[in-house]
C-alpha cells in the first residue's frame, strides 16, 4: 500500500534534490580559492614552456625574415 501512494506523488523540486544529495550550483569562496591555486602552477609551465620555445626558435625565424628580404624579383 505505502509503495501505491509513493508511485502516486510527483517526484520532488530539483532544489529538494540538490538539498538531499549536496549539489550546489555555485561553488563557496573557499573551494573556489583552492581551484584557482591549483590553476596556477600549470598556468605558469605553459607560459615557461612558449617562452622557451620562442627562445629557441628565434634564430631561426630571423634566418628565415632575412632570405626573405633578400629575394631577388623577376
Amino acid at each position: 500500500m505505502a509503495r501505491r501512494e509513493g508511485a502516486r506523488r510527483p517526484p520532488p523540486p530539483p532544489d529538494e534534490i540538490r538539498r538531499q544529495l549536496g549539489w550546489r550550483l555555485v561553488p563557496n569562496d573557499s573551494e573556489r580559492l583552492l581551484v584557482e591555486f591549483y590553476l596556477i602552477p600549470t598556468n605558469y609551465s605553459r607560459l615557461a614552456t612558449q617562452i622557451a620555445l620562442d627562445w629557441l626558435f628565434a634564430p631561426v625565424r630571423r634566418a628565415a625574415r632575412r632570405s626573405q628580404s633578400h629575394q631577388i624579383l623577376p
